[in-house]
């Protein structure tokens, strides 16, 4: 009878261990209910500070720069690239560094500043930043690149940029989202033409094809400038 017992005793105690050892182990089908599921919050998908922009003069600093000159380009459908057999003039602090990207500049320039993916219509390189718009145009804007890096069927995002105003222009610049999602704003305010103005807003919902587009005032002189754009997973 004790030796029943006995037997009996062991073999519960191995039929525990057995299930200890085996049921704590991860395999395909016992992921942990706390593992985290796609990519961690603060994960950035997107980034532009113009760092490669380094023509024209700096409006907002008020400090004078250099533009080069731009000749045509045979092999880039006569788009314009920098003349190398001239050197850059002096710039004023109101002087563009380029011709308009996207009427004028070859597909070798914007490899140069790193501008690929971009679209917009009346943007001129700056020291570091970009400027959207003329004093007559009424139709500028920017809109990045799709943010193809997100994996996620749909994510949250925060957007934080930096903007000024060229003086007396408009204090509106508008806040379009395309390709899926939507933003938590439709215009940002910006009042500063001698300083940067740090921003920030939120898109819901947004995918690999999500861009977002900013826009110039339609019914005024809406010249405004952009830097130091991040957009990043947020809950």
């Amino acid at each position: 009878m004790k030796r029943n017992s006995a037997l009996f005793v062991f073999s519960f105690l191995a039929s525990i261990l057995f299930c200890f050892t085996s049921c704590s182990k991860d395999g395909p089908d016992n992921i942990p209910d706390d593992e985290p599921d796609g990519d961690p919050v603060g994960t950035v998908y997107f980034e532009a500070n113009f760092d490669k922009m380094v023509w024209g003069g700096d409006y907002v600093a008020n400090e004078r720069g250099s533009r080069p000159f731009f000749i045509p380009d045979p092999d880039q459908n006569n788009l314009r690239v920098v003349d190398e057999s001239r050197e850059p003039e002096d710039s004023t602090p109101g002087t563009d560094g380029s011709m308009d990207f996207f009427e004028y500049m070859a597909p070798s320039y914007f490899a140069l500043t790193e501008f690929e993916g971009w679209d917009g219509n009346k943007v001129y390189e700056r020291p570091g930043y970009i400027k959207i718009g003329t004093s007559a145009s009424r139709d500028a804007f920017v809109a990045t690149p799709v943010f193809s890096e997100i994996a996620e069927d749909r994510v949250n995002l925060k957007v934080t940029f930096k903007m000024a105003i060229w003086a007396n222009a408009s204090q509106t610049v508008y806040v379009e989202v395309s390709g899926g999602g939507a933003a938590s704003v439709q215009s940002v305010p910006v009042t500063s033409s001698t300083s940067w103005e740090s921003k920030e807003f939120s898109i819901i919902n947004a995918t690999s094809n999500t861009r977002i587009r900013f826009v110039s005032d339609p019914t005024m002189d809406g010249r405004f400038f952009l830097d130091d754009l991040v957009v990043s997973k947020t809950e």
